[in-house]
């Protein structure tokens, strides 16, 4: 398949240059042998099986892995034994402890072209993390060139932000390391550059700028109105063509305690709902995106403030405050509780 292709081409590359510095005209012939069993090339996934062999000595290299995924990371470690002239002989069997090892990166509130994602990869890969978290979108911006909602790249982005074959161009970088990409999408808070390109979808239509500091601004979607849950679910429609990943993370943290408060039609909604308070109301605009999710074959991942009863099973939800922070969300609840070492 191509990513497998990707990996022995990149792998190629590689070993050429860690043999280079110690090539001799009068140097015995280097030979490696690989066996994979299933070369098929799929896509790296979760619970993909990652172990490899590896047997260096003087004549050569053999490596032996179930699929292409273990045969990248044999072969990233067979560059660095080669990288060390004095390493003459080893033998390796390996295999990851953690499934998911991730690093988050944050472009919405700091923009980092694409270049600078790609040579991330290089980073993530050389140190066996197999988990780009993209955040995506936040109050600073929108970092995706939407074509359904144009308008959340150019007004909520300001311009800058990641095309279609950007994201192509990403996810293929990265299927050919080892790496899948979880694209998060903040909601329903920490999205004011969403409203700044349509404010139709805050609760009161007023005019919205490009939050500059961080922190935890009053903006929010309306989650009692349906033209959010439609938008929502085109908006996850695209992301979900442009990520194959299982995983599409939705946000959930540091809503505005007052994001809601003293809005008419927002009492009046929560009154006939018999909610009691804001957490109960951000609890059903939680099991609404994570339906829309699961219309798409997809899981929800959402950070640890969504906790409550009734979670949907499929919902993976990371403890970002640490295991302290579980009973925040009112403790009960459904979905899987990542530890932040594990996520």
């Amino acid at each position: 398949g191509p990513v497998g292709a990707d990996v022995l081409a990149d792998a190629q590359r590689r070993i050429r240059q860690a043999l280079a510095p110690h090539a001799r005209a009068d140097a015995p012939p280097f030979t490696l042998q690989l066996r994979v069993e299933d070369a098929d090339g799929e896509l790296p996934r979760l619970g993909m099986d990652e172990g490899y062999s590896l047997r260096l000595d003087g004549s050569g290299a053999r490596l032996s892995a179930r699929n292409h995924l273990g045969l990248h990371w044999a072969l990233r470690a067979l560059c660095q034994c080669l990288a060390a002239p004095s390493l003459q002989a080893i033998d390796i069997d390996d295999a990851p402890r953690f499934p998911w090892r991730g690093v988050l990166l944050d472009p919405a509130r700091r923009f980092l072209p694409l270049p600078s994602l790609l040579q991330a990869l290089e980073a993530m890969s050389a140190l066996r993390l197999n988990v780009l978290h993209l955040h995506l979108s936040d109050d600073q911006g929108f970092r995706l060139a939407s074509r359904r909602f144009p308008l959340l790249g150019e007004r909520g982005g300001a311009g800058q932000c990641y095309s279609h074959d950007d994201i192509r161009r990403l996810v293929d970088a990265a299927a050919a390391r080892g790496i899948r990409v979880v694209p998060e999408l903040d909601m329903p808070g920490h999205c004011q550059s969403w409203l700044v390109a349509y404010p139709e979808l805050a609760p009161e239509g007023q005019a919205w700028t490009l939050r500059t500091p961080f922190g935890i601004g009053r903006a929010s979607l309306d989650p009692t109105r349906e033209r959010t849950y439609a938008f929502v679910a085109e908006l996850l429609e695209e992301v979900c063509g442009l990520f194959p990943d299982e995983y599409v993370h939705i946000g959930g943290d540091e809503v505005h305690p007052r994001a809601w408060q003293g809005i008419p039609h927002i009492d009046a909604f929560m009154a006939e709902h018999g909610m009691a308070d804001q957490r109960a109301l951000q609890h059903h605009f939680t099991q609404r995106a994570c339906a829309i999710l699961d219309s798409l074959g997809r899981r929800a991942v959402a950070w640890d403030e969504v906790l409550g009863p009734a979670l949907p099973p499929s919902l993976v939800v990371p403890s970002w405050g640490g295991g302290g922070a579980r009973g925040r969300g009112g403790g009960g609840g459904g979905g899987v509780i990542l530890e932040c070492a594990d996520y």
